[in-house]
């Protein structure tokens, strides 16, 4: 009888278990695209500083816009630099490791479960922080056409609010 109740919930769970480790796994897997994704947004709102800039000086909304679009480069940066941590450690212990393996005679050719699981988790985590950047510069990039931005090309523009955002972080302390 406990059998009959059991099993079903078993199979539930193991249901939703296996449902929610399918979309981890496509979250790492797809984290390129969500890069790429971040990248295209970024490239759409590089186009529009000066007249953003002149804006925010009249606008209350196009300054908090800029305040948003800020803490979301910041943000963004942050996340580059764990990832290239990230890849950086990896190659660093992928060559310790190599050099371990042609120091000594090597027993298993599997690789420990925890330090493979440990990988996953980090790749997960930043994974999941590319995915909250992109979805946070999706609304940014959405509100920069509703506000109706002139668009300007010019690098020196591009380069200007680089510089301000520069400007900004070195004197918040980011």
């Amino acid at each position: 009888m406990a059998n009959a109740l059991v099993s079903p919930l078993l199979e539930q769970i193991t249901r939703i278990i296996t449902q929610q480790v399918h979309e981890e796994v496509k979250l790492v897997m797809g984290v390129e695209k969500e890069v790429h994704k971040v990248n295209s947004n970024l490239l759409a709102i590089q186009a529009v500083p000066e007249d953003a800039e002149r804006r925010q000086l009249k606008e209350d909304a196009v300054k908090d816009w800029i305040n948003k679009l800020k803490e979301v480069f910041y943000d963004i940066d942050d996340v580059l630099d764990e990832w290239s941590k990230a890849i950086l450690k990896r190659q660093t212990d992928e060559e310790a490791k190599n050099e371990k393996v042609s120091k000594k005679m090597v027993c298993s050719f599997l690789p420990s479960p925890c330090f493979c699981f440990q990988k996953v988790i980090h790749r997960h985590d930043i994974a999941r922080k590319i995915k909250e950047v992109s979805e946070r510069l999706d609304v940014i990039a959405k509100e920069r056409a509703m506000y109706g931005f002139e668009l300007y090309r010019a690098i020196e523009e591009t380069d200007r609010f680089i510089s301000m955002i520069q400007r900004d972080k070195s004197m918040h302390g980011y």
